[in-house]
């Protein structure tokens, strides 16, 4: 006679894996603020404090680099340049965050000033109004980025727990999670927005 052994996995369940995934989101919640506080911070530094020569020319150096990337892109050519462009920062933010949270708050910081710069060198060459265009995808491109870094960087500290192997296996299930349901969604309707915007609105 067969004997049936019963199953050890639990089966996939869509519902409770997004509320564990935001439950470990909602713990996260001093990272995120420390993030959002971080960039605001690094932000202001890149828009008040003049832009050294070197970084303006890395900044054009990027500009162009990118036009030339995405000339004759149609809608979703565009859309996935820049999706795909979102989606590996915030996949690397928040799995290279494991080896002591370095790269997401290494990328934090420079993101942050380089936005800021990026912005003060728009003002000066056009108007204050052509940052309009940055909001609409920005509420939703900025939290998921934040989320990644704060992810990220929370990594990094399963090493200080009493049992780092299971708080690493944890942080990873937790950080996969957030990234699928929340980071991923968000990026897509952000560059949806900033395509449409690219393309259309030209």
């Amino acid at each position: 006679m067969k004997i049936k052994h019963r199953r050890n996995k639990r089966e996939y369940n869509l519902v409770r894996e997004y509320k564990e995934s935001w439950s470990f989101l909602k713990n996260s919640k001093y990272y995120l603020l420390g993030v959002a506080v971080t960039f605001l911070l690094f932000f202001i530094i890149g828009v008040v404090i003049p832009i050294p020569e070197v970084v303006t020319g890395l900044i054009k150096e990027w500009i162009n680099q990118v036009l030339k990337e995405t000339e004759g892109l149609g809608f979703f050519g565009m859309w996935l340049f820049i999706f795909k462009n979102n989606v590996s920062i915030a996949f690397l933010a928040i799995f290279l965050g494991l080896f002591f949270s370095l790269f997401p708050a290494l990328s934090l910081i420079f993101n942050a000033y380089f936005v800021g710069a990026v912005t003060s060198m728009v003002v000066k060459q056009t108007s204050f109004t052509e940052l309009w265009r940055l909001l609409p995808h920005g509420i939703f491109e900025l939290p998921a980025i934040f989320i990644s870094f704060a992810v990220g960087i929370k990594m990094g500290t399963f090493i200080l727990h009493k049992d780092p192997w299971e708080k690493m296996k944890e942080y990873l299930k937790g950080g996969f999670g957030v990234f699928i349901y929340f980071v991923v969604p968000l990026l897509i309707i952000a560059a949806i927005i900033e395509a449409t915007l690219i393309i259309f609105m030209e």
